[in-house]
């Protein structure tokens, strides 16, 4: 059998912890069915977690390195967290976290802390994007070699999860960058390149109401609202955006439990699978479990 034809550009959209364990299994379903899939890419971008998704990809990080990441990613707001830091740095945390699990795939992909996005394109010679969003001039930004070859990969990609109140915005020069799922959750990059080069790709929000019972929960709630802005249905049907179907898994938080961390997985590395297969993987299993069910039927299987 011919092996199954992966994406040359990915895009992965925002939606915090949850799309990040979503987005992991994606990228192990590709490692396992397309074999060297990594040396065909030609570009990835994401806005917040999922500019943490291409970091991964665009450096090669190892399968169990990832998962460490993307563990590590599932617990990022502070339990305590500092209220008073509102005053000085306009959340309540400053992101160091964040930045850690940066600068430790970029170390993993051979980067160092201050390597830049020009750095980064030079070595490795694959298109990167991350979006972030200016609080100051209201308009999202493109983060990439081509825009700010200066910047810090580590600032750059901190800047686009930089989610607001949570952790402290960006001050680059004249812009104040936050998380950029607040006016472009999935970034609006690739559009030169054929629409069957690209697998753009983000995860349905919660459908059930929101468990408010701290002031976290409630400033997630309240930056769940306001990201709602950065989706716009018109122009993702337009670029094919495939939407994970977890509205029941889970809440729009910072932090994921593990019981839904792997159901998040196994999403998204299903959905992956059926995709590279034609949707013949999809037809395979409701065979298999109509046939399961006929044989356990009371007068099945005889």
């Amino acid at each position: 059998m011919a092996e199954p034809s992966a994406p040359t550009y990915v895009v992965f959209a925002g939606g915090g912890p949850r799309a990040l364990h979503a987005y992991m299994g994606i990228v192990d379903a590709l490692e396992d069915h397309c074999g060297d899939w990594r040396a065909r890419v030609r570009g990835v971008a994401g806005t917040s977690a999922g500019a943490l998704a291409a970091l991964a990809v665009l450096l090669s990080v190892p399968r169990a390195s990832r998962h460490v990441m993307t563990e590590k990613s599932s617990d990022l707001m502070a339990h305590r967290p500092n209220v008073g830091s509102f005053l000085t740095q306009y959340a309540m945390d400053d992101g160091a976290t964040v930045r850690a699990i940066i600068a430790e795939m970029l170390s993993i992909g051979g980067l160092s802390q201050t390597s830049t996005l020009g750095d980064m394109a030079r070595l490795l010679r694959v298109r990167f994007v991350c979006v972030a969003a200016c609080a100051r001039t209201g308009r999202s930004v493109h983060l990439s070699s081509d825009t700010f070859p200066e910047m810090r990969v580590v600032d750059a990609v901190y800047a686009s999860c930089a989610v607001p109140f949570v952790f402290s915005p960006l001050a680059y020069k004249d812009f104040l960058f936050i998380d950029g799922g607040v006016l472009e959750n999935v970034p609006y990059v690739f559009e030169d390149v054929d629409a069957g080069e690209v697998f753009r790709v983000r995860i349905a929000r919660p459908s059930a109401p929101r468990r408010i019972d701290d002031f976290p929960s409630f400033v997630g709630s309240l930056v769940s609202l306001m990201m709602l802005q950065g989706n716009d249905e018109a122009v993702q049907r337009r670029l094919g955006v495939v939407t994970l179907p977890a509205q029941k898994l889970g809440e729009h938080a910072m932090n994921v439990g593990e019981h839904v961390a792997h159901r998040l997985y196994d999403l998204g590395y299903a959905h992956m699978v059926d995709r590279l297969h034609g949707g013949r993987v999809r037809e395979a299993v409701t065979l298999l479990a109509r046939a399961v069910s006929a044989a356990s039927a009371p007068d099945g299987g005889a």
